[in-house]
């Protein structure tokens, strides 16, 4: 009592309080993450399995399925496997499903709020901690990625690990000062543990290998801190001799010859070209992208995330990062959060900025809400005894106040309307994220499989834009990948793959063509992909020419169903797929350009003739010409009455000669979304003119 009496008296006199007064955060803060962390697992774990599986899930989904019925692997990119070789142990325990797969991620993401709780106090106090435990548990974009079977919640579990380890290892003098003890765990303890950690974390994430861009500047740091200093045997204590070795790494990083003669050849014992491609900058591409208008591409995309989580607050952060440099006593922390969030992030957005979405940033984004916990904190115990009287601020009414003011400020910036809409979303496809959170869309792959499954022979090929989904949902494990294009990460650029002519394949438009010659029947299951840069334009053709495609087998048209089957004559003959309305996301067609020569042997107009399905009301369709002018597609009086109204039948639509112009022209076609209309949308299939 005498003790807390001597210190109470003595932040008086120097006019800074510990955090006003609150000995809730002192004496229960261990209970406080305990609930804090099983509020935080029940909003993880709530309908967790509703969603159908999304596309990167089954990168370990599928491959743990495999383990589990003894097949081979089955998937060239190990990347996070330690989180397969856990899904695999669920699935021999509880089962196969959507919601056993998720279930680890939703264990290591609400786990890691403790370690954010350990890492806060360790490197300021009980109240950092507390703080930026709240903040993560309540994070819509840590929430998110750990509703997904996917590694980052595993990979930010053991990166917490190895950075609080490192933290142990680099700082044991400092530490050992600190407690005042005679006995501390022996420094090679936690040195034999650090090798176990990178280990652990890299098994399931490759971008732990910015912790040694982290170690490496933060060394750095302190050596050049010793040297400025004058300490003794400051060159040749073990910070020196490692900051000597920092230099020459360096230097074989910013000379190209250098990393292709010395690290490539390292680095091949250990990872794969596609890997090492990315591993080791193209300084030629990084230079030309700084000088680009993209060159703040990368970084836009983390710092959305930074800006669209905690949307209220935070700024903070980056107040947080300016102010940890202002705590007395803090400078080596300050330098070492400096280290593990700024460095990294960095080389991220300028140096290794492809690819860029907003998941990569997850191993250090609780390291963000530790500095938004340190500013806050930084504000009570620096800033209010400015504002405030000492006399004010030692009044128990007061930290009350100021304990319940933080508590609602923080009640308020919890993003609870997203957080909702996510664990009770009735919808199971398309944007149910926003995009500055989740990079993609769910596709509900499930359901059409489900239907399209008694139809499917044995003998039958199955093509899929991701043959994961269709070899999870159909039992299989033979479908064929329906891509022709794949990113070069050496050229940095999209390219075509080389045709593999086995007549089992779909890697190009000869493959295609060889593929479903020399097979009877067939289907190809193609989402999103089948419309963006992964398909090459000419195997997009060929598909809707000479496939049938089933419109209405998917309500939610998120993937497009083709078929072929050469016992039967083919009955439609088709020339373009433009399909709209079946979701939010595509309501209207890019444009279509046609010339006129001239316009004098036009009388009062020309006939638009198309070939559509699905057109069932008469506001549903429109076409505009030239941007200017829109007419709805009118539905033929004799089928206006008609059971299938919305049957494949050709439309006219007359287009006024004072809408067109001599030379270029173009049209647009657009679906209604304020109509009432099931099944949603239309599709057309042939385009053509008549006078």
């Amino acid at each position: 009592k005498m003790k807390k009496k001597a210190s109470k008296k003595k932040n008086k006199e120097q006019g800074a309080i510990k955090f006003p007064n609150w000995k809730i955060s002192n004496n229960y803060s261990i209970y406080i993450v305990l609930l804090i962390t099983i509020l935080a697992l029940l909003v993880r774990a709530y309908r967790v399995g509703f969603l159908t599986i999304w596309l990167d899930e089954y990168m370990h989904i599928n491959p743990a399925v495999n383990l589990l019925n003894g097949k081979p692997y089955g998937q060239n990119d190990i990347n996070g496997i330690f989180l397969t070789w856990v899904i695999t142990l669920f699935f021999k325990l509880f089962g196969i499903s959507e919601t056993v797969a998720r279930i680890p991620s939703v264990i290591f993401g609400s786990f890691s709020i403790p370690l954010i709780y350990f890492l806060g106090k360790k490197l300021y106090n009980k109240q950092v901690g507390i703080i930026a435990s709240f903040l993560s548990a309540f994070s819509f974009y840590i929430i998110c990625w750990s509703r997904l079977a996917r590694n980052y919640p595993s990979f930010g579990f053991f990166y917490l690990i190895l950075i609080i380890i490192l933290w142990y290892v680099i700082n044991q003098k400092k530490i050992k000062s600190e407690t005042q003890s005679k006995i501390f765990i022996k420094d090679y303890f936690f040195i034999f543990l650090l090798p176990i950690a990178f280990i652990l974390s890299f098994l399931n994430h490759q971008l732990t290998f910015f912790s040694l861009f982290s170690i490496a500047v933060y060394i750095f740091i302190l050596s050049t801190n010793n040297i400025i200093k004058k300490k003794p045997k400051a060159f040749t204590d073990w910070h020196g001799i490692l900051t000597y070795l920092i230099i020459i790494g360096t230097v074989i990083f910013f000379i190209p010859s250098l990393l292709e003669s010395i690290a490539r050849p390292i680095l091949s014992i250990l990872l794969p070209d596609r890997i090492i491609n990315w591993v080791l900058p193209n300084w030629d591409y990084i230079i030309d992208k700084l000088k680009s208008e993209d060159s703040l591409k990368s970084f836009m995309v983390y710092f959305n995330v930074l800006k669209h989580d905690y949307s209220k607050i935070y700024y903070l952060g980056f107040l947080g990062i300016i102010t940890s440099f202002f705590i007395p006593n803090k400078l080596r922390e300050a330098f070492f959060m400096f280290s593990i969030f700024v460095v990294p992030l960095f080389l991220m957005s300028f140096i290794f900025r492809d690819p860029s979405t907003p998941n990569y940033i997850y191993y250090i984004y609780p390291f963000f809400l530790i500095y938004i916990a340190v500013f806050i904190n930084f504000l009570f115990e620096r800033i209010f005894p400015l504002i405030f009287s000492k006399d004010l601020l030692f009044k128990k009414w007061f930290s009350n106040f100021c304990f319940f003011v933080l508590a609602i400020l923080l009640f308020i910036s919890i993003p609870k309307q997203e957080i909702r809409n996510l664990i009770t979303t009735k919808k199971h496809h398309g944007q149910l994220i926003k995009k500055e959170i989740f990079h993609s869309s769910f596709v509900n792959w499930k359901s059409l499989c489900k239907k399209i499954k008694p139809y499917i022979k044995k003998d039958d090929i199955v093509m899929s834009t991701w043959p994961s989904a269709t070899n999870f949902y159909l039992e299989r494990d033979n479908s064929i990948w329906f891509r022709q294009r794949k990113y070069d990460t050496k050229l940095r650029k999209y390219v075509n793959r080389e045709p593999k002519k086995d007549g089992n394949s779909a890697t190009s438009v000869e493959d295609i063509a060889l593929t479903i010659s020399k097979h009877k029947t067939g289907w190809l299951f193609a989402d999103f992909y089948f419309d963006n840069v992964l398909t090459d334009q000419r195997a997009r053709d060929f598909v809707i020419r000479n496939m049938d495609y089933h419109f209405n087998i998917s309500n939610e048209g998120d993937i497009k169903l083709f078929s072929w089957d050469h016992s039967r004559p083919k009955k439609y003959q088709n020339a373009v797929l433009i399909e709209l309305g079946r979701n939010d996301t595509k309501l209207a067609s890019r444009e279509l350009n046609f010339n006129l020569q001239t316009l004098e042997n036009i009388n009062d107009g020309i006939t638009l003739v198309i070939e559509a399905e699905g057109i069932d009301n008469i506001n549903e369709a429109y076409v505009t010409i030239n941007k200017e002018n829109s007419t709805v597609i009118p539905i033929p009086k004799q089928v206006k009455k008609s059971a299938n109204i919305a049957a494949r039948r050709s439309y006219e639509v007359f287009i006024s000669k004072s809408w067109l112009k001599q030379g270029k022209n173009s049209l647009q076609f657009a679906y209604n979304i304020n109509i009432k209309d099931y099944p949603k949308g239309f599709v057309i299939y042939n385009i053509n003119f008549k006078q």
